[in-house]
């Protein structure tokens, strides 16, 4: 069992991240589960699920091909950050946006990530039971403070937060190594994974830049990582949400347990495969050049947001 209450960090990185966002040009290809009610894609890394500034890909451009047959455009039930990969669970007409609405406020449906951070947890497995408080970041060196809201770790004060995790596999290294997490959020809170993980554990996920200063990587990690210290940004957060257990219901079409899961996002497999091979710190090990990487993606063709008012208008009338 993990302490209840935890020392407030201090410091924090706020370098953006500048990850290139996984391509999508069918959305349909992504689909994992269908019924009358639901259904749920597996999200690619770089998609919101919501339109926001500065964020050039969102479900909203690509969710009108999920209708299926359906009349009603479906509504997301949940969340996701614009990183993390996974089940993303939709709703496709009123009743079944109410039973999702239920089933996440009473904690009924179950969400299980997968994650790969720094280090290794002192223990295999356990329960982090600390109150997250949110706010904006804390300034960095030139003053300028981040406008993404951060969890911090309340002392006395904040949301309820709980997370259940337990250790997959280590991958030791001379200097520096690797945990594959289970990881599962018992309350819906903001950042909660990140933070918990982090902040409690000492173990930050690979890719949460916002949280993890790029000069805390130690030489083994950047070698299984494959990446040169300067293009630490470039590399994507390794969270994951391989799995969405729905509960029995009567209402929903089903009684017993349901539960969808998703493979694992390309750029954490490859990650992966790479730490089970036997020389992933060694001194020759390879090097990704993620500059080239990124200056390369070409983002898919999406309609721009007058042709998808334009579309929401018509069919209205």
């Amino acid at each position: 069992m993990i302490a209840r209450f935890a020392q407030i960090r201090t410091s924090v990185s706020c370098t953006r991240v500048y990850a290139a966002p996984e391509e999508v040009s069918d959305i349909t290809t992504r689909l994992l589960y269908k019924d009358e009610k639901f259904l749920a894609i597996n999200k690619p890394f770089g998609m919101a699920v919501a339109p926001s500034e500065g964020v050039k890909s969102d479900l909203s451009l690509y969710v009108h091909n999920l209708r299926l047959g359906n009349r009603l455009v479906p509504h997301i039930a949940q969340r996701l950050s614009i990183g993390t990969t996974g089940v993303l669970l939709l709703t496709r007409n009123p009743e079944g946006a109410k039973l999702a609405n239920l089933w996440f406020k009473k904690h009924k449906a179950r969400r299980v990530f997968k994650c790969l951070v720094l280090g290794r947890p002192d223990v295999d497995s356990g329960k982090i039971d600390v109150p997250l408080s949110y706010g904006k970041t804390e300034p960095d060196r030139n003053g300028k403070v981040n406008y993404i809201s951060r969890a911090k770790l309340g002392v006395s004060y904040g949301h309820k937060a709980v997370t259940n995790f337990k250790l997959i596999k280590h991958f030791p290294g001379p200097k520096g190594d690797f945990s594959l997490l289970q990881v599962e959020p018992l309350t819906n809170e903001s950042d909660q994974i990140r933070a918990h993980l982090c902040d409690v554990l000492k173990c930050p996920i690979v890719g949460d830049h916002l949280r993890t200063p790029h000069a805390s990587y130690k030489p083994s990690q950047m070698k299984g990582l494959q990446v040169k210290r300067a293009h630490l940004p470039l590399v994507p957060i390794h969270l994951h949400a391989s799995a969405l257990h729905l509960p029995g219901d009567e209402e929903a079409g089903f009684t017993e347990e349901r539960v969808i899961t998703a493979p694992l996002s390309p750029h954490f497999e490859r990650t992966l495969n790479w730490l089970q091979t036997d020389n992933w710190h060694s001194p020759n090990a390879e090097i990704i050049d993620y500059a080239k990487i990124t200056a390369n993606v070409s983002m898919p063709p999406m309609r721009n947001k007058k042709k998808r008012e334009d579309e929401q208008d018509s069919r209205k009338k």
